[in-house]
C-alpha cells in the first residue's frame, strides 16, 4: 500500500494508536519516494492521535513533529 501512496497520493492519512509504528511507516513511505526519484514532501501526512493524558498526548505529538524533520 505504501509503494502506491509512494507513486500516487498526495496525502497520507495515518490512524492513530502507536505513535512509533506511524513514525516507521512515514519513513518507510520516505524510503519508498527515493526509490522513484519522488520528493517525499510532496505526500502530506495527516495523523490521528487520541487525546487522553496531558504527558502522552505531548510526548506522541513531539515524535511526530521530530519525525517530520528528520
Amino acid at each position: 500500500m505504501l509503494r502506491m501512496v509512494a507513486a500516487h497520493a498526495d496525502l497520507r492519512n495515518i490512524p492513530g494508536g502507536d505513535i512509533d509504528d506511524a513514525v516507521r511507516r512515514s519513513a518507510q513511505l520516505d524510503h519508498y519516494c527515493a526509490e522513484i526519484g519522488r520528493d517525499p514532501a510532496l505526500s502530506a501526512r495527516i495523523i490521528v492521535l487520541q487525546v487522553s493524558q496531558k504527558q502522552p498526548t505531548q510526548d506522541a505529538i513531539g515524535k511526530a513533529i521530530d519525525a517530520s524533520h528528520s
